[in-house]
């Protein structure tokens, strides 16, 4: 049975899409939602991109919170008006890392019994030079996984 979905959201239409379907699941089979926000240090202004700051050994990521705050207040107002037309409450998180990973992690955290995520529609040439949230996640999972596509598009 699903009783916690977590939605990895990024602003985007591919994870609004995943938001909404989480979001009528959730009312059928009466489960929690939980979001998350994450924000890569490379899109942080003045960070190193380095693997200090992956690794969390970089001492600049205590100034970050007030940025992820900022930043993130946007995305969560959203998730929240989205949530909103559903009657359903989400719990949003708000993290600074690899995305993939910290949506991983976040599922152990909060024992998730499935993730729902975006697609952003790259194709294989793309994934291979770039990597993909997606991909990863659904590698790496420890629980069942869903990858919403934009709808009208297929693989």
């Amino acid at each position: 049975m699903i009783s916690t979905i977590l939605v990895g959201i990024d602003g985007s239409p591919f994870a609004e899409q995943a938001l909404r379907m989480a979001l009528e699941w959730a009312k059928g089979w009466s489960a929690a939602v939980h979001a998350i926000f994450v924000m890569r240090p490379e899109d942080l202004p003045g960070l190193p991109s380095s693997s200090a700051v992956y690794e969390g050994r970089d001492t600049s990521l205590a100034f970050v919170s007030r940025i992820l705050e900022s930043e993130g207040a946007e995305v969560e107002q959203r998730v929240q008006e989205i949530a909103g037309r559903y009657a359903w409450p989400v719990a949003m998180h708000k993290e600074v890392g690899d995305p993939a990973r910290e949506i991983i992690a976040c599922a152990k955290k909060v024992r998730a019994d499935l993730i729902v995520v975006g697609s952003r529609g790259t194709g294989t040439f793309e994934r291979f030079f770039l990597g993909s949230v997606s991909s990863y996640v659904v590698e790496h999972s420890p629980v069942s996984a869903v990858v919403v596509k934009e709808k009208g598009k297929s693989g």
